[in-house]
């Protein structure tokens, strides 16, 4: 499919890159690890070791029907990933996130452990609800020129395995 392509999820990623940078993170560990949107939702920053280069995916930020707010949960496989390996220019621009946050609030607090790192709000306490994260996507590639067709983060997914089946030495 077209819109997988190397070429537009770089596209993407270059837009990005330059224009919201948190959610340039965001695509990058979609595109490079597989990881769902409920997964990257849950990630905290004590889920992140800068220095093994590794992120651990144990859980998971849902919407559930009736319920008027996010549901932290376990992966929906329920087989969290500990120490997933991260390439390091994705470990190096997460620590750029982090320091661009750190910068930008002048508060140490906003990047502990226990906050998420694709919050909805500065402080990384209140979590993206996953639909509105899904619409930040979509309306970030309004206007990339190049790309036709919107990326989703399950073609980032399905983008992500088939770069890996693609390897010489398999996945």
């Amino acid at each position: 499919m077209l819109f997988r392509s190397v070429k537009n999820v770089k596209l993407l990623l270059t837009h990005l890159k330059s224009t919201d940078f948190d959610l340039y993170c965001a695509v990058l560990l979609a595109a490079s690890l597989g990881a769902r949107r409920s997964e990257i939702l849950a990630l905290q920053w004590g889920d992140l070791d800068k220095t093994t280069g590794s992120i651990d995916l144990t859980s998971g930020l849902i919407r559930v029907p009736g319920v008027d707010h996010v549901v932290l949960t376990n992966t929906k496989t329920g087989e969290g990933v500990i120490e997933s390996p991260l390439e390091p220019r994705v470990v190096r621009d997460l620590k750029e996130m982090h320091d661009r946050r750190l910068t930008s609030t002048k508060n140490a607090f906003v990047c502990k452990k226990e906050r998420f790192m694709f919050p909805y709000d500065v402080l990384g306490k209140i979590p993206f609800h996953p639909d509105s994260f899904t619409k930040k996507l979509r309306d970030s590639q309004v206007g990339v020129t190049g790309l036709r067709t919107p990326i989703t983060w399950k073609d980032l997914r399905a983008f992500a395995a088939t770069e890996l089946a693609r390897r010489e030495n398999g996945i």
